[in-house]
């Protein structure tokens, strides 16, 4: 994932209560969104990332967008997908996903 930005969880906690908090996108099942996910946080599935594209651009306006999954790894993927599409937006993978969001004790919306 080169010039791909990765942040830690208590970084997007710390940029979701900023003046310009990030558009988060949890790019889980609709069953893993269900289960738990971030405050605030859009289902976007991975395997509709790229068709949902416009829909992203239009939801994050210039506010960087965070990327989120169970563990990293297909936020990352996500994260590849966007960066591809010339977005002028930051774009950042949360390592750890929610896994490390929920362990580090931050809320879960079900």
């Amino acid at each position: 994932m080169a010039g791909i930005k990765t942040i830690s969880v208590n970084d997007l906690n710390a940029m979701m209560s900023s003046d310009q908090p990030p558009l988060l996108i949890d790019v889980r099942t609709p069953a893993e969104y269900n289960a738990g996910h971030a405050p605030k946080a859009v289902l976007i599935p991975l395997s509709e990332v790229e068709r949902a594209i416009p829909r992203i651009q239009k939801l994050a306006g210039e506010r960087p967008i965070a990327l989120i999954c169970r563990s990293g790894n297909r936020s990352g993927q996500a994260a590849v997908i966007l960066s591809g599409a010339k977005l002028t937006n930051e774009i950042v993978n949360v390592g750890g996903g929610t896994m490390a969001w929920q362990s580090a004790g931050y809320a879960v919306e079900r």
